[in-house]
């Protein structure tokens, strides 16, 4: 994980760690108005603007790359205890048990600063490596359609897709690598 500057785990057993996070995610999503999925999904507090996955900080690494002023720029978090899965949610489920130790679910990911694709690439792999490190083999997330062919270009399986209130989302897997790329060869192509 130390190949890329700025790079840490949050300490969620750290109160103001949590806090820090929770105000960056807010930011992260409060722009997001036309996905009304996503407001059922997450825990929001409009009043303190503060947003939480229902899965709880035990289970959870939570990635994060800090910008030059300290600022949180990146984050990942992700489900690694699987006793809950947040996919769930949505009609998905892993087709390896959820107690499987090979096996993690992204909960979120946003970006407040640093876009370039270089950047968030070079961000992604390093994190993917260190679950990678840590055991894990694949990983499942769940995204809406804008950012379906973007998932399958990095390698994700199209799993199952479901319409929900009127919204797509489709959950993807793939497979976690020692140099935290996906494999690069889609073993399915998105719909449209």
């Amino acid at each position: 994980m130390n190949n890329l500057p700025n790079l840490e785990l949050l300490d969620l057993q750290d109160p103001a760690h949590i806090a820090e996070w929770e105000r960056a995610f807010y930011r992260g999503f409060s722009h997001v108005t036309g996905n009304r999925l996503i407001q059922t999904l997450w825990i929001w507090n409009h009043e303190t603007q503060r947003l939480a996955t229902r899965i709880l900080y035990a289970d959870q690494l939570i990635y994060a790359w800090r910008d030059a002023a300290g600022a949180l720029g990146i984050c990942l978090s992700v489900n690694v205890a699987m006793q809950a899965f947040q996919s769930a949610a949505f009609g998905f489920a892993p087709e390896h048990p959820a107690h499987s130790p090979q096996a993690c679910e992204i909960l979120a990911t946003f970006n407040l600063s640093n876009r370039n694709l270089g950047h968030v690439t070079h961000f992604r792999s390093a994190v993917f490596s260190d679950l990678y490190r840590r055991g894990f083999r694949r990983a499942y997330l769940t995204t809406a359609e804008k950012n379906l062919r973007m998932g399958v270009r990095i390698g994700a399986e199209l799993v199952a897709e479901a319409v929900i209130e009127g919204e797509k989302r489709y959950f993807l897997q793939f497979t976690l690598t020692p140099s935290g790329v996906p494999d690069s060869v889609p073993k399915a192509t998105p719909p449209g």
